[in-house]
């Protein structure tokens, strides 16, 4: 599975019993097949999640997977 970008807002947040966050997303635009497997593959799997209120550029892609 490749990274991918989705442009989202972060609609809400709250804690968890272990001390982490629960973190919802909303999509703004209707997804491609690509992007909803990618979403469907990542289920349950451990991640990073970077956000950004703008799109990424190369050079801050390229940082994030250093």
């Amino acid at each position: 599975m490749k990274t991918y970008q989705i442009a989202a807002t972060l609609i809400r947040f709250g804690s968890t019993p272990d001390k982490g966050l629960r973190i919802t997303f909303d999509t703004s635009r209707e997804l491609t097949l690509e992007m909803s497997a990618n979403i469907q593959y990542s289920l349950l799997k451990a991640g990073v999640l970077a956000f950004s209120p703008d799109p990424f550029t190369t050079q801050e892609l390229e940082n994030l997977t250093r």
